[in-house]
């Protein structure tokens, strides 16, 4: 049994609760968004840089396979 005399517990801890103020967990919430949507915006990036690469690859092999013909179309 704690006593409680003016505030402070005779254990030498106040009488204050412990846990987190409102502004401390608005900033935590703050910062956690602000990492999140860097995540997404690197995650869509990625994937725009994917899509592009399989573009460039198209296209290359569209090309090679053209010379190709070409090339073996006047050999005869």
């Amino acid at each position: 049994m704690i006593i409680k005399l003016r505030g402070i517990h005779l254990n030498g801890q106040s009488g204050r609760q412990g846990g987190f103020t409102l502004i401390e967990s608005m900033i935590a919430i703050a910062i956690l968004s602000l990492g999140l949507s860097g995540l997404t915006i690197m995650a869509l990036n990625s994937v725009k840089a994917n899509q592009q690469a399989k573009l460039r690859f198209m296209a290359t092999d569209i090309i090679t396979s053209e010379s190709n013909y070409s090339a073996t179309r006047y050999c005869f």
